[in-house]
């Protein structure tokens, strides 16, 4: 369940740098970019209880999974962008998508040992920010070597997109990983807690 955020840990750190020059080229100034990161922000929070119910009553494979495929569509319209409706979409899916990561913490969670739970989620933030600052690390020489090869004067923003586009593999690859694992893992969910074993 983990690897949805290690996932997006790396790749959105190639995004960070570059998403408010992106948004500027389509017209955006700061305020439409704060609208923006309302929208998102009041997304998460509305969408995240539902995503702990789901992650409650039928396991990672809804309470993660689906988070993480529509951060994976919000990429995606946004690598794709035209007009600041395209950004207002994307928003939307990623705002929805936004308890993923706390879902992951929480199912890592319930399935460790309670004396060593808090160690546990404690190094799971850890390896958050270290997959972060490695993502961090790579967008340097990463958008050196694709300015070079797509100046803005030939390409348009084409180096934003692909850049952007990076956070679809980032999301989608957790997906994937995820839905692989239905056929061999199985939940319960009963009053008495939730239990995931091997089918085999």
């Amino acid at each position: 369940a983990m690897l949805v955020p290690w996932a997006e840990a790396v790749t959105a750190a190639f995004t960070g740098p570059i998403y408010p020059f992106f948004m500027q080229n389509l017209g955006l100034d700061a305020g439409g970019m704060g609208k923006l990161r309302t929208v998102q922000h009041a997304l998460n929070a509305a969408s995240a209880p539902i995503a702990g119910c789901l992650l409650d009553a039928r396991g990672p494979f809804l309470g993660i999974a689906l988070p993480a495929s529509l951060c994976a569509i919000g990429c995606a319209i946004r690598s794709m962008a035209q007009s600041t409706s395209w950004l207002v979409a994307a928003n939307v899916f990623s705002g929805l998508s936004g308890a993923k990561t706390e879902m992951a913490t929480a199912h890592l969670s319930r399935h460790t040992d309670p004396s060593r739970r808090t160690l546990a989620v404690s190094a799971a933030r850890v390896q958050l920010q270290a997959l972060a600052l490695l993502g961090t690390l790579l967008f340097t020489p990463t958008n050196w070597v694709l300015t070079a090869l797509l100046p803005e004067s030939t390409w348009g923003m084409l180096r934003f997109r692909l850049l952007i586009s990076l956070c679809v593999f980032g999301c989608g690859f957790g997906v994937i990983v995820l839905c692989c694992s239905a056929g061999t893992l199985v939940f319960h969910s009963s009053e008495a807690g939730a239990v995931f074993h091997s089918s085999e």
